[in-house]
């Protein structure tokens, strides 16, 4: 080979080394930004999770409050219930506003016909507790019927125990 040939070489060797030397200095930027956007991801996903969590917690405490509050008004319907004279059937009937007296205003009047939706799910017994839907024209409100000559009361409603169960 001649010195020439031997110069060539090395000046595209030399280029090659300096194409490569970019590649890996441009590869090393990338995994940088690579390592920057990972930590935001997980920056990102632990404020999610935070978030979930919270909303979690949320409709717990949530659900407690509305099983709480459906346990205070099915009691309140069984006191009612329980209390008449042997004479009288024992029934007794709450629309919205005895809701939210029975609860003391701690819920707002606008959601309780969604609410007296739950109190029939977590008794779980239509014949026993139902909802009494009116038309809007009738001079009687939506409201709760219960009936204990159709059947019990169960002992325990979303893990809290019933005053009243049988007629």
């Amino acid at each position: 080979m001649t010195d020439e040939e031997l110069r060539s070489e090395v000046n595209q060797l030399k280029s090659d080394f300096q194409g490569l030397l970019k590649q890996h200095q441009t590869a090393l930027q990338r995994i940088d930004e690579l390592e920057d956007r990972v930590e935001d991801l997980e920056a990102e996903n632990d404020a999610l999770r935070r978030g979930a969590d919270l909303v979690q917690t949320v409709r717990k405490n949530g659900a407690t409050t509305t099983e709480k509050r459906a346990v205070e008004v099915i009691n309140t319907l069984g006191r009612r219930a329980g209390g008449r004279p042997d004479s009288q059937p024992a029934r007794s009937e709450l629309d919205a506003t005895g809701i939210v007296n029975a609860l003391g205003g701690s819920i707002d009047r606008t959601n309780t016909y969604g609410f007296m939706d739950d109190v029939v799910e977590l008794v779980g017994n239509p014949n026993v507790l139902w909802k009494q839907k009116e038309p809007r024209s009738s001079s009687d409100n939506t409201r709760l019927v219960l009936d204990l000559r159709n059947g019990d009361l169960p002992e325990m409603v979303a893990g809290h125990e019933l005053e009243v169960t049988t007629a």
